[in-house]
């Protein structure tokens, strides 16, 4: 795990936090859009594949939504999650005309409320998105 992330992101000893796997689903660097960055959080089948079709892009195969979130993240791509209490600290490469759709388990959260704080490396922060599990 990096230690160099300036100490608004990580304020607390890095042990503090559960590491959240980042499963890539599908990336692309080649999709034009005019969209701000923006990160969708799915919990079900009928919500993404609106959102997903909205977009033109494909929902994925043999997605279980029982033990995981799916989100797509516009314009960029999601390198690492470090999850502790309400904020899910959400390390990001912004790179225009892209998407990175992914999944991340859900089995680790233990508050009803996440707030997704996404942060560029050198401590740049671009977006929260609040997130109420069902």
């Amino acid at each position: 795990m990096p230690l160099n992330y300036p100490d608004h992101i990580l304020p607390h000893p890095l042990v503090q936090y559960i590491p959240l796997r980042v499963r890539t689903r599908d990336f692309t660097t080649s999709w034009a859009n005019n969209y701000n960055h923006h990160l969708f959080i799915f919990d079900n089948q009928k919500q993404a594949q609106k959102r997903l079709d909205m977009y033109n892009l494909s929902y994925p195969d043999n997605l279980n939504f029982s033990n995981q979130l799916l989100l797509l993240f516009l314009n960029g791509r999601v390198k690492e999650i470090f999850y502790r209490a309400y904020n899910a600290q959400t390390i990001v490469e912004v790179i225009e005309d892209s998407y990175h759709l992914f999944t991340i388990p859900k089995q680790y959260f233990y508050k009803d409320t996440i707030i997704f704080n996404l942060f560029l490396t050198e401590g740049t922060k671009i977006l929260s998105e609040r997130y109420q599990l069902s």
